[in-house]
């Protein structure tokens, strides 16, 4: 959509808002707004296909959702660039963040150290760790020693996919294997 909305911005922001009502409002309905929340990658910018004005669409699609009541809003920052050897972004989705008024995720190239600075300076409730993640299954614990971090290897994502998963198991059997030896109810 963003392709074919450069000169009728207006006409756009409505389509959008219409779709977004349409989809975002029916699964709340269906499953309640407890259960729903929305990505949004308003610097998207993949086959020459992105907004003229991503920061605006960003604060009115954060505006937009709030009337549902939805559970968070994940927003995707652009890449983070490396400039006097810091990873730092030209942009900020703080204004998106101080609209909505529910739980805010953000994603866009964090390490730790970011991560920790973003939720320190109110920037966002949590930081998604994607490619990261799929690097070093055991992030968390990874962050917790402050140990070494496995470089993210495009070719290895279904690889690193299948490791998460069935790490993610392993923790999971484990933790219910725990909590019945406490007697603890699963």
């Amino acid at each position: 959509m963003a392709a074919n909305c450069t000169t009728f911005l207006f006409s756009c922001l409505i389509q959008w808002e219409i779709l977004t009502s349409l989809t975002v409002e029916t699964a709340a309905n269906e499953i309640g707004a407890d259960r729903v929340g929305m990505r949004l990658s308003p610097y998207a910018n993949y086959t020459e296909a992105s907004d003229s004005n991503p920061e605006a669409l960003g604060l009115y699609m954060a505006n937009a959702v709030n009337k549902f009541g939805i559970l968070y809003f994940h927003v995707i920052e652009p890449r983070m660039i490396k400039i006097n050897d810091k990873y730092e972004t030209p942009h900020s989705l703080l204004p998106m963040r101080k609209s909505f008024k529910g739980t805010f995720i953000v994603a866009g190239g964090y390490n730790r150290e970011d991560g920790n600075k973003a939720i320190a300076d109110n920037y966002s409730y949590l930081i998604a760790f994607g490619r990261l993640l799929l690097a070093n299954p055991d992030l968390p614990r990874r962050f917790q020693l402050n140990a070494p971090l496995n470089k993210y290897n495009s070719t290895f994502r279904i690889r690193s996919l299948a490791t998460l998963i069935i790490h993610s198991l392993k923790i999971l059997l484990n933790t219910k294997i725990a909590l019945l030896v406490t007697g603890n109810k699963v």
